[in-house]
């Protein structure tokens, strides 16, 4: 796990790399917490081309947060969130290789179970490492508008569902989701869960971004 310092130290950098997101970038920083510490349901929106998707992914991956990245556009359907989430998740905290790729993650309810055994590994491991306390899991949903848009055209998008695994599994999950659109837009599917959003307006150092 990183101190506190390690912590600042990336914020410095990122801020650096991204001299046009300091406010961003301070916020998401201290909605990230430490490595153990809870995260609300965040939420990132803005144009296209401003930079939303390389500032979190960098900036979690620095941070060295147990992280699976999902594109709604490549995941084009509920199954496949699941399943890259399932993959992904359980990579930070392998048993073996073949187990994970056996498993099948079809369902909601399947990608669940799977939470809920890598909750109870990450217990067993902390445990074994005389560590009190797990570290926040972290799913970020880029362009999640393409899953919740399934809702409106007869299919099976369960939003809210998905936001509440981390109560239902035991395990310590956050979600970013990153948006061209508002939450307005997602409102209706999100269980009456509420996020904090962080803006990304256009700016003249989107082109370099």
């Amino acid at each position: 796990m990183e101190e506190v310092g390690g912590g600042l130290a990336v914020l410095k950098q990122k801020q650096q790399e991204w001299p046009g997101r300091t406010g961003q970038l301070q916020l998401l920083s201290g909605l990230l917490g430490g490595p153990e510490d809870p995260c609300p349901l965040l939420f990132v929106y803005g144009p296209p081309g401003t930079g939303k998707t390389g500032l979190v992914r960098r900036f979690l991956k620095r941070l060295q947060r147990p992280l699976a990245y999902v594109s709604c556009l490549e995941s084009h359907c509920p199954r496949l969130v699941y399943e890259a989430s399932h993959l992904q998740l359980h990579a930070t905290c392998p048993v073996s290789e073949n187990a994970i790729d056996q498993k099948r993650v079809e369902r909601l309810g399947d990608l669940e179970s799977s939470l809920r055994e890598l909750a109870e590994r990450r217990r067993r491991r902390a445990t074994a490492e005389g560590n009190a306390a797990t570290p926040t899991h972290y799913v970020i949903l880029d362009g999640v508008e393409r899953l919740a848009s399934k809702a409106s055209t007869g299919g099976t998008a369960p939003l809210g569902a998905l936001l509440r695994l981390g109560e239902l599994s035991g395990l310590k999950l956050a979600f970013g989701l990153i948006s061209q659109q508002p939450w307005e837009s997602f409102r209706c599917n999100s269980c009456g869960m509420e996020p904090v959003s962080i803006f990304f307006e256009r700016s003249q150092d989107d082109d370099a971004v």
